[in-house]
């Protein structure tokens, strides 16, 4: 879960359902900062009545049922110890996957395998025009993004793997074209650890499925985005401390344990989602 949930009271819906959970089972709460990949850990804190939490130090993940219901991406993964952030995400994803085939957890929700196609490149594969989303494009040299933005007029540029805004840049002329540019280069990463879709204005709608079964939907206009959100020294973004800011803070903080190990090659799981097959944008009957 999101840290700042043990260190104050935010997220009321997250602090809500934990405390129903403490009441019917034996639940230890993990931070997802609290990863510790070398040695196989986690921090662990447990809810106590008055709405705290006491931590329980570090233990070896062990459950009938783990629930992961956040991936971090709003982290600082350099604070955290990896390069970069698909780095950070695939490291969380091995390290469940671990846990799940060794027997010391026997159900998972949200597995490796459903969180891998959370990432936003992934709707590359669907049928813009059946699934009425936005067309998405993953694309392996900077001057298809050109010839997409000449095309379109104004883009959008994502990070396949987030949420919030964080990262996302707006492309509506050369000027902004540059600087994402010159971002994009020295930050390292691959161009296919971004996607890019046309600009379009609109509500924003969320579908939700269990099971395979869709369950339900809502649509919201949502609140302005932190659209160039730094990244906190602690590991959590400006948008995140602001927030945490306007709340009375509590319970426990970082309990300063070392960086995890970084991430090495990715996976065949995260390359397979993170380069679907290719389309031209810029001949939408293929």
């Amino acid at each position: 879960m999101n840290p700042l949930v043990v260190e104050g009271p935010l997220f009321s819906t997250t602090r809500r359902l934990i405390t129903a959970l403490a009441r019917r089972v034996e639940l230890i709460v993990v931070p997802v900062s609290g990863y510790d990949f070398r040695k196989g850990t986690v921090r662990a804190f447990r809810r106590l009545r008055g709405g705290g939490f006491e931590a329980l130090g570090t233990v070896k993940p062990r459950a009938d049922l783990w629930i992961v219901y956040s991936d971090g991406y709003y982290l600082d993964h350099r604070q955290l110890g990896f390069k970069m952030a698909l780095d950070y995400f695939e490291a969380q994803l091995e390290f469940n996957r671990r846990h799940l085939d060794s027997g010391a957890v026997r159900l998972m929700v949200n597995t490796p395998e459903a969180e891998a196609q959370t990432l936003k490149s992934w709707l590359t594969s669907l049928d813009f025009r059946a699934t009425k989303v936005i067309p998405t494009w993953v694309f392996e040299k900077f001057d298809e993004v050109c010839d997409f933005r000449k095309a379109e007029g104004c883009v959008v540029a994502k990070p396949v793997w987030g949420g919030g805004s964080l990262g996302v840049r707006k492309l509506a002329n050369e000027a902004s074209l540059v600087n994402f540019r010159r971002e994009w280069e020295d930050s390292g990463a691959e161009l296919s650890d971004y996607c890019f879709q046309p600009f379009r204005r609109g509500d924003a709608k969320r579908l939700w499925f269990a099971g395979g079964e869709f369950v339900g939907a809502r649509r919201f206009r949502g609140r302005a985005p932190d659209v160039r959100a730094a990244r906190h020294p602690d590991g959590l973004s400006r948008f995140h401390r602001r927030r945490d800011q306007r709340s009375q803070r509590g319970g426990h903080g970082h309990d300063g344990s070392p960086p995890p190990e970084a991430g090495g090659r990715r996976s065949p799981l995260l390359r397979r989602i993170l380069r679907p097959p290719r389309r031209s944008p810029l001949n939408h009957g293929q």
